[in-house]
């Protein structure tokens, strides 16, 4: 029986430098040489993850944006779907907050957008042209975004996300951390995640769902592992993933966690 398996990038697939190991590179080109369908699903925009879609030698759908794009790079008759911020809003945030602004990218069509680039973020994408790259304001750009990443201040949190709540109805925000006094946020539209995306692809290609198995570390992976019949919380995961599923892994994602637990578990 043929399985869909989706699989989260940082925390998951990847080690803690952001790379694959090659027993997972192995291990993924047998799962796929056996007929199931793996499936990136990252919260990373598409040029940070594509590189890793080739490494893999996938074929099928890739999720990326947490959801908001579905495409497929190996199929160019395949219709991708993005679900976009309003234009308006984007202007509109971007004015609101480009004073606490340090640092903001957004990606579309293999093109990145970014205002005052950062060499900090730059592991967010990867462009081989340097005419993929547009530097300036957002509210002189007329592509909407999928969702943009800000970094800011940790002093101006408070403000953002104030804004961000009295201001907007549709899209909403997710803070990924802080580091030497920096905060990383994504602002995306609400009904944008990674669970709508993988009902897209079950519909879309007549999924049996007893047939779906996620992987998962942070909170943005919570309803993609409501989603798939059998998620799978990783054992290095975030406090609170952990409800979203009774199964985690028995080691960590530096420890190829997924594929241990696939071996064990699935035999597949």
């Amino acid at each position: 029986m043929k399985y869909y398996l989706f699989f989260d990038l940082d925390g998951s697939l990847l080690d803690r430098h952001g790379n694959l190991s090659k027993r997972t590179i192995n291990y993924v080109n047998y799962l796929t040489s056996k007929g199931h369908e793996v499936i990136i699903t990252t919260g990373r925009p598409y040029v940070g993850a594509i590189d890793i879609y080739r490494q893999l030698n996938l074929k099928g759908p890739f999720i990326t944006d947490n959801g908001a794009f579905i495409s497929n790079p190996s199929d160019p008759n395949f219709k991708e779907i993005k679900l976009l911020m309003d234009l308006e809003d984007s202007h509109k945030l971007f004015r609101l907050v480009k004073d606490i602004t340090i640092s903001a990218l957004y990606n579309i069509d293999e093109k990145v957008y970014i205002y005052n680039y950062d060499e900090r973020l730059s592991w967010l994408f990867h462009v081989t042209k340097k005419e993929d790259i547009i530097i300036g304001d957002f509210d002189k750009v007329d592509v909407a975004p999928t969702g943009i990443i800000f970094t800011l201040l940790d002093e101006h949190q408070s403000f953002f996300e104030t804004i961000i709540n009295n201001h907007f109805e549709k899209i909403t925000y997710r803070l990924w951390g802080s580091k030497d006094g920096i905060s990383l946020y994504e602002v995306y539209v609400k009904e944008n995640t990674k669970g709508n995306a993988i009902n897209i692809i079950i519909d879309m290609f007549k999924v049996n769902r007893d047939y779906t198995i996620a992987f998962g570390d942070d909170l943005n992976d919570f309803d993609m592992l409501q989603t798939v019949n059998h998620g799978v919380s990783m054992l290095n995961a975030k406090n609170g993933l952990e409800l979203a599923s009774k199964y985690q892994t028995y080691l960590t994602n530096q420890e190829d966690g997924i594929v241990d637990y696939l071996e064990k578990v699935f035999n597949l």
